[in-house]
């Protein structure tokens, strides 16, 4: 991995209560790991973790588009994923972290809030907000890997 992103996450994006749509917002930050172009079908394993290591872990997809595609001025970029079961056990609050490997597949961490993975990552990077930090400096993303399960 090069480089990864990482944020809180927010209710709309994992509160089927608040939002179906199954999206977590993209925002400036990702289009700088993603790019522009529409991309469909990226394999990704959702990875959903406690205190107790991995609890859940599954395989899918996800999509990277433009919501506003079709609006003159506006985007609004979003990476949709397929309803799975360790974002089901999602809340709002917890942490999202997103890496890539070598073969092409992205992994989706959900971490859940108050963990010593959770809080970690808060001493590496400091304050995780619902903007995305993305993380490109070695030596963080490298002490960042170490201390997630190899997937």
């Amino acid at each position: 991995m090069s480089k990864l992103a990482v944020k809180t996450l927010s209710d709309v994006e994992v509160n089927s209560w608040a939002s179906n749509q199954h999206e977590f917002n993209g925002v400036a930050q990702l289009k700088q790991v993603f790019g522009t172009k529409r991309l469909e079908g990226l394999p990704a394993r959702f990875i959903y973790m406690s205190n107790n290591g991995v609890e859940r872990e599954t395989t899918g997809s996800l999509t990277w588009y433009d919501a506003r595609a079709d609006h003159p001025t506006r985007t609004e970029y979003r990476l949709y994923y397929d309803s799975t079961l360790p974002l089901q056990k999602a809340r709002a609050g917890d942490t999202l972290l997103i890496t890539f490997d070598a073969s092409g597949w992205v992994n989706v961490f959900i971490i859940a809030r108050g963990t010593q993975l959770a809080n970690f990552l808060i001493s590496q990077l400091g304050r995780i907000g619902e903007d995305y930090c993305i993380v490109t400096d070695s030596h963080n993303v490298s002490a960042i890997e170490s201390a997630l399960p190899l997937v």
